[in-house]
């Protein structure tokens, strides 16, 4: 993990180099799970991204950022309470297209994978262990809305899923999680 986030700061770091070519993007999301995580299920999770973003032409831009998310299970009247959270990178690219001639504010494609793993947190000691870092995927459609010069709002609409390995009590498990996911981002250009 410390190699990924070298990485990340190089790559953010050369921003400066390539003015209007560069962005940051940050992106809080609200994620509504779609499967069960060992057979429980998941309440509505949340979650932060941190984006650079470099525009590879009018219409295509790369990116590339860190990505931090968090569910838990839903525990009624339980006393028991187990809590996900993911961590890692993601890469990835979008693709904006109008669908009127004199549209102002294109919608776009996003398509990428993420690398991450997963510390599981339970008031049963049990489930207390973390995963192998796994690739996930994720697909949005949004639209990026032109505010202030630089500055731009792109809500979005994305479905992500990622399967985790790992190991309790001397036997391969595997965590699967699957979200529908309402993001909204705040984007500066430089």
């Amino acid at each position: 993990m410390k190699k990924v986030f070298q990485f990340l700061i190089i790559f953010i770091s050369a921003i400066g180099l390539g003015q209007e070519h560069w962005a940051i993007e940050l992106r809080p999301t609200l994620h509504f799970p779609t499967r069960k995580v060992i057979d429980e299920p998941l309440r509505i999770g949340n979650g932060i991204d941190l984006i650079g973003v470099y525009r590879l032409g009018e219409r295509t831009d790369i990116y590339t950022g860190l990505i931090w998310n968090r569910f838990d299970t839903d525990e009624g009247y339980r006393e028991d309470n187990i809590e996900f959270t993911q961590k890692g990178i993601q890469l990835g690219g979008l693709v904006y297209f109008n669908i009127f001639q004199k549209q102002k504010n294109p919608f776009y494609i996003r398509a990428g994978m993420t690398f991450m793993d997963v510390k599981v947190v339970s008031t049963l000691t049990a489930f207390n262990f973390k995963t192998d870092i796994a690739v996930g995927t994720h697909l949005g459609f949004g639209m990026k809305i032109v505010s202030l010069g630089k500055w731009h709002v792109l809500p979005e609409i994305r479905f992500s899923n990622a399967s985790f390995n790992y190991e309790l009590n001397d036997m391969n498990r595997n965590l699967a999680f699957g979200a529908l996911s309402i993001t909204g981002g705040l984007r500066r250009r430089f």
